[in-house]
């Protein structure tokens, strides 16, 4: 909800295709469970992400990621990640 349809809803046509594209492509599905929820306070309380952010970067590590790749610009909270390396897609 916060990629694909936030992209659809500001007519970010290349931005949603990717989405779309990359989605279909995940092979790794994490679940909502209370530890996932745990990693995720506890990433906010040491880096000072906000909570859904600290959310997905919980569950991309407990996938396996290797990094996080985000349309957020540099400079926001997602960027103190020490779960896992953080790029942008924006220039």
């Amino acid at each position: 909800m916060e990629t694909l349809a936030k992209a659809a809803y500001n007519k970010r046509g290349n931005e949603a295709e990717f989405y779309k594209r990359f989605f279909t492509s995940v092979s790794v599905w994490v679940g909502f469970t209370d530890s996932l929820v745990l990693k995720a306070y506890q990433e906010c309380e040491i880096a000072g992400v906000n909570a859904l952010d600290a959310l997905h970067l919980a569950a991309a590590f407990e996938a396996g990621a290797d990094e996080f790749i985000t349309a957020e610009k540099k400079g926001k909270s997602i960027f103190r990640s020490r779960l896992l390396p953080v790029r942008t897609i924006r220039p």
